[in-house]
């Protein structure tokens, strides 16, 4: 059953929204009531005229059953205040409660609820159930409580009962339609259109209802027919306006025709008012329920009309879009089979009649004119050598009624072949005999022609990795076993395609990757990133090494699937030779840079810092003679001793830069390392031992003695510092025959090598590949300089030969010094400290020093040994003294001089102008004293007294030796 609309429109939740619609229509049912008893003439509570019945059941229709309080409160109110008690006034109201409700829920239960004036037989089942059982209901027990109680009489009744009803039933007529329809209307659809005729009709019938019924004009005998106008609205708003405005039409004109009887005018005015509001009634219910049902049934017929334009309209649309469609697929049908180059056929096998699509006559090159489509001429297209394997294949399909495929060249009339793959399709009648063929032809020329450049391409492929021998091109499985193998991985891993096909690559890889887990790893690689590039040792069959080159890819199928994985391998092994040795040469070329940079610093300030130190250690010497307390003598043997340390680190930096000029002699191992022994032995402490391990054999070498006994003290001085807790230090020599590549680098020939072993605490990795830099130290502030093994390593090098140092913490150090096997034997005696000559000396002795303090503590050195000084400050002021004639018995210059004449150059000038006065020259510069090649001798600053007597003693001896040679020369 339909659901009544406030069901839901109202949520009788909504209390406030319910109690206004219970007030709206108590209030409409009341004001219509008591004007509707203003009519009533056979009775009091009787009236002819009781629209309140349309109010009722409007508002059920429209609001529910639950509104009928709202009918009871409006119905008891007015009979209660017109006649009669409170008690036939509350049956009377309930009377016309029931009318409302019977007559809603009839309605809503077989016509359709507030729809009931939507068709004809819909307004005839309202107009039955309006006139019938809800009316019939409310005339009975309001008539039956009326005689009841006193206030009618029962000969009255059916008169009374008649007028009740038929009042009830024109107010359920012509009431309830106008508000039913016009509370229905959606005001958003009038239109301006609709508005005005609409208003013409509301017009016209106000205007015929003034001319027929009104009593405002003069009325006779003669104007009485012309209320059956009323028929023209009726008819214009059924025909053009709807249910809805031929109610309104009736309502207005049935308003006029009561009008007019209440005045006794009209045609119903003539008699008794009870007779005449009866007529009226029957009036009004015969022209408005046909005028509604006919506005309804033009409304049905008119959506009816409406809704077949609209199929009409929506099939032709339908049919429009069918036929573009069938176009368009017709067209992309031909198009496809264009751009697919793929033609259809069809065979009439009863006419033998055969059709081409156009695709296909443009396959075959040819044109309808030239194919009359037979299935000879057809077969007669296809190449010779095809022609029988393809009417066979046809034949079979007809015996079998199967599809049949086949593959066959045609020739075209320019000569050329195509390959076609034809599908066909056998249809057969009722019986199963065949009656036609049906089928296509694909072009696969392009596709063999490309199917065979793949296998040529294949094959040039194949070729191409069998031929290639430097690399190992082989394919992986997802799970790293070995698919292919190629004559390059058969030459550098060893294995033939037979013996590792199916085996996995990890293999290849040494014990230590496998235990990092190194092959799953490049695989998991490559798989998440598309490519995994690594290099690193390898292993070929025969467990040999080789450094390789490794590139591995992903491979993907089309739907991102891996399937494989493409490995590459390169045997770099020279290539990583050549490499290190690139790397160990850039470290050789850096070392050699450094050590430049070094020596350039370095021998720019040793003259400076040897003259500062002469200055220190000649007046230490000098107040050493004079003082007598032994603090003051002990205080200047510190300043002696510090001066000493000072020569001793530049003649270590100069060393290491190898700026120091060494003065070479044949060596005897056994003879210096025993000395050397007894040097360290008091400085080493009690609990470190001391070993010597010498070959009795042991070759000569031919080195600068107190630079080798200074790396050898160096040496052993680190080793000291390295055992706190004691130890031993053990000095071996052994002959050894080098090769490149040894551990000496690329020394090659007869060394002899001489290893310090200690049992100390040893080093790291690290700290080895840094003992030789300079300044480089692991000792506290205040404990060491960092200089002692770059001496050992300077003059290692200046003496032609090498150093290593192998160490491993905890286990101890080996300092190794390869020194060049010297050819002649050792002299004797060489290396033994020579005796300071004694007595005093006499004679005159010229110094030139540019420094002032030098000069002046040179010359206290000189006047001690017994020599009068003459100074000068350069060489021009040194000629001149010469040049007075002053006898001279020696010229004792510095060679860094300020002047265009430096002490060389005096001493050269002295020698070829005064050649009977001997030279010694005095420098802190290393390579100044270089720059005098053995012509002149040479005392290095600092210089202790019994030195420079020794060395005056040495020239001045010379110089007599000669002097008697040209003597006798003479």
């Amino acid at each position: 059953m339909k659901k009544f609309p406030a069901d839901s429109v109202l949520e009788w939740g909504v209390w406030g929204r319910y109690a206004a619609a219970l007030l709206a229509v108590a209030l409409a049912y009341f004001v219509l009531a008591k004007l509707g008893l203003t009519l009533a003439s056979i009775n009091p509570s009787a009236s002819p005229i009781w629209p309140p019945s349309g109010v009722a059941l409007a508002a059920v229709l429209l609001g529910g059953p639950r509104l009928w309080p709202a009918i009871f409160i409006g119905a008891f109110a007015a009979n209660a205040t017109t006649a009669g008690t409170l008690t036939t006034s509350a049956v009377i109201a309930l009377g016309n409660t029931l009318e409302g409700v019977l007559g809603g829920y009839l309605i809503q239960r077989w016509s359709g609820g507030s729809d009931t004036f939507a068709t004809p037989v819909q307004v005839a089942k309202f107009v039955l159930v309006s006139a019938g059982p809800a009316t019939v209901t409310s005339a009975t027990i309001g008539v039956l409580t009326l005689c009841v109680a006193g206030f009618a009489d029962w000969h009255n009744f059916t008169p009374i009962w008649i007028t009740w009803w038929l009042g009830d039933a024109a107010g359920a007529l012509t009431v309830t339609p106008v508000i039913v329809l016009w509370a229905q209307t959606d005001w958003r659809a009038f239109y301006e259109r609709e508005l005005r005729e609409a208003g013409a009709v509301l017009g016209c019938a106000v205007a015929v209802g003034l001319i027929g019924f009104s009593p405002l004009l003069p009325r006779s005998e003669y104007t009485s027919p012309l209320g059956f106008l009323a028929i023209l609205p009726l008819v214009w708003a059924a025909l053009r306006r709807g249910p809805r405005d031929t109610a309104t039409v009736g309502l207005i004109l049935g308003a006029f025709a009561i009008w007019a009887t209440i005045r006794h005018t009209g045609p119903f005015g003539q008699m008794g008012m009870n007779e005449a509001f009866l007529l009226l009634l029957t009036f009004m219910i015969s022209v408005s329920v046909p005028s509604l049902a006919l506005s309804a049934d033009v409304a049905v017929r008119r959506a009816t009309e409406e809704s077949l334009r609209q199929i009409k309209s929506e099939l032709d649309s339908r049919v429009r879009e069918r036929t573009a469609a069938l176009a368009d697929a017709n067209m992309h049908l031909h198009e496809a089979q264009r751009l697919a180059n793929l033609g259809s056929w069809s065979w009439d096998t009863v006419q033998n009649r055969i059709d081409w699509s156009e695709q296909l006559y443009a396959i075959y090159g040819r044109t309808p004119a030239q194919f009359q489509g037979t299935l000879d001429e057809f077969i007669g297209f296809v190449h010779p050598d095809d022609r029988a394997r393809l009417r066979a294949s046809v034949g079979d399909a007809l015996k079998s009624g199967q599809d049949f495929t086949h593959e066959e060249r045609i020739l075209r009339p320019d000569g050329s072949i195509r390959h076609l793959q034809s599908v066909g399709q056998v249809v057969r009648d009722e019986n199963g005999a065949p009656i036609r063929m049906l089928g296509v032809c694909l072009d696969v020329t392009e596709r063999k022609q490309a199917e065979s450049a793949l296998r040529d391409s294949e094959e040039g492929y194949r070729l191409l990795l069998k031929g290639v021998r430097d690399y190992a091109i082989y394919m992986l499985d997802p799970n790293g076993r070995v698919r292919t193998w190629n004559d390059g991985a058969a030459r550098i891993k060893g294995y033939s395609a037979e013996e590792i096909v199916g085996r996995n690559f990890s293999q290849f890889y040494t014990e230590e990757d496998r235990a990092k887990g190194e092959p799953a790893r490049a695989l998991a690689v490559a798989a998440a990133e598309g490519k995994y590039e690594a290099q690193g040792w390898r292993l070929r069959k025969d467990g040999s090494r080789f450094f390789a080159s490794t590139v591995i890819d992903a491979i993907r199928n089309e739907a991102g699937d891996l399937i494989g994985f493409a490995k590459i391998t390169r045997d770099i092994t020279v290539q990583q030779e050549a490499q290190l040795a690139l790397e160990q040469t850039r470290e050789q070329l850096a070392q050699s840079q450094k050590m430049e940079a070094l020596g350039q610093l370095t021998g720019g300030i040793a003259h400076d810092f040897n003259n500062l130190l002469m200055i220190v250690s000649g007046y230490a010497q000098l107040l050493q003679r004079r003082l007598s307390e032994a603090k003051d003598r002990q205080a200047i043997e510190a300043i002696r001793a510090a001066a000493s340390r000072g020569e001793r680190l530049t003649r270590q930096l100069l060393t290491f830069s190898r700026l120091q000029k060494l003065t070479p002699v044949v060596v005897d191992l056994h003879t210096r390392i025993d000395a050397v022994r007894d040097m360290l032995a008091p400085s080493l402490g009690g609990n470190i031992e001391f070993v010597s391990d010498i070959e009795d054999n042991i070759w000569p070498v031919e080195v600068d003695l107190g630079e080798l006994e200074l790396a050898l003290v160096n040496v052993a001085v680190n080793a000291r510092d390295a055992m706190p807790e004691g130890g031993s230090i053990t000095l071996s020599a052994r002959n050894m025959v080098l090769k490149p590549g040894s551990a000496a680098g690329q020394f090659a020939g007869d060394f002899v090598a001489l290893a310090i072993i200690d049992t100390g605490t040893g080093m790291p990795a690290e700290t080895v590949q840094r003992v030789f830099e300079p300044f480089f130290t692991t000792k506290p502030v205040g404990k060491g300089t960092g200089l002692g093994l770059s001496q050992v390593h300077g003059f290692a090098a200046q003496s032609g030969g090498a150093v290593t140092v192998s160490s491993e913490v905890g286990r101890g150090t080996v300092v190794t010094l390869y020194l060049p096997r010297a050819r002649a034997e050792a002299a004797a005696g060489v290396g033994e400290t020579a005796t300071p000559a004694s007595g005093q000396a006499q004679g005159t002795v010229l110094v030139v020093e540019d420094s002032r303090e030098v000069a002046d503590v040179t010359s206290a050195l000189l006047e001690q040994l017994g020599y009068r000084v003459v100074r000068a400050e350069n060489a021009a002021e040194a000629l001149r003294h010469l040049q007075q004639g002053i006898e001279f018995d020696l010229l004792l210059s510095d060679i860094v001089m300020p002047g265009s004449v430096d002490g060389l150059g005096l001493a050269e000038i002295c020698r070829e102008r005064f050649p009977d006065i001997p030279v010694l020259l005095t420098s802190g510069y290393s390579d100044a004293a270089q720059a005098a090649d053995g012509r002149f001798d040479i005392l290095r600053k600092p210089f202790e007294l019994s030195a420079l007597e020794r060395a005056i003693e040495q020239v001045v001896g010379r110089g007599r030796e000669r002097g008697q040679r040209r003597a006798g020369l003479r």
